[in-house]
């Protein structure tokens, strides 16, 4: 879906379909969400709390794939990637040391937040503390989101072109992390 097609949904069915779309992609909605608050279609205070509130589920259901399904999930990256239950124990480990700090850090993170929020899961984070660090995280976020929507908003293709770059970055450096590290252990062992 085009990004003016995303425009022309969130003009015609307004709140309705917004929610839905912050679930799924909450950043570029948001900047969009400013851009209509301009024309007026768009309450900025109405749109800054559905796109709270839809970014907090969002980040709820990582959570939970990751509470629910945490065990299938290490045992595919110990499978796949020959990751050992050491390995795991200690990354759950330095995650269960700093709670908070690694919640936030996953969820301002774009392109790969989405995996620490599931590890947050796993390791049992929990729910309160899970949630209250990515509302302090997301109430900024969107706040600087909506802001940059109702200042630059004409550009917003431009703005989902750099949150595209900043994921693509973000993943690029992750998976070559993950092979240099996976080949070092290889040759190690």
């Amino acid at each position: 879906m085009s990004l003016d097609q995303v425009l022309l949904l969130l003009q015609h069915y307004g709140y309705y379909i917004l929610f839905p779309l912050a679930i799924v992609e909450g950043p570029i909605i948001t900047v969009i969400a400013g851009l209509l608050a301009t024309t007026g279609i768009f309450n900025p205070i109405i749109a800054y709390c559905v796109v709270v509130v839809g970014d907090l589920v969002g980040d709820s259901a990582w959570y939970a794939v990751g509470r629910y399904g945490g065990g299938p999930i290490t045992r595919f990256l110990e499978r796949v990637f020959g990751v050992k239950q050491e390995t795991i124990e200690k990354a759950k480990h330095k995650i269960e040391k700093n709670r908070f700090k690694t919640t936030a850090v996953f969820k301002v993170s774009q392109g790969i937040g989405f995996a620490g929020l599931i590890a947050a899961g796993i390791v049992r984070v929990s729910y309160p503390l899970f949630i209250f660090a990515c509302l302090l995280v997301t109430l900024v976020q969107a706040a600087v989101y909506l802001a940059l929507g109702i200042l630059f908003g004409s550009a917003y293709e431009r703005v989902g072109i750099y949150f595209d770059y900043v994921a693509f970055a973000t993943v690029a450096v992750s998976v070559c992390a993950l092979l240099v590290w996976y080949f070092r252990k290889r040759r190690q062992a």
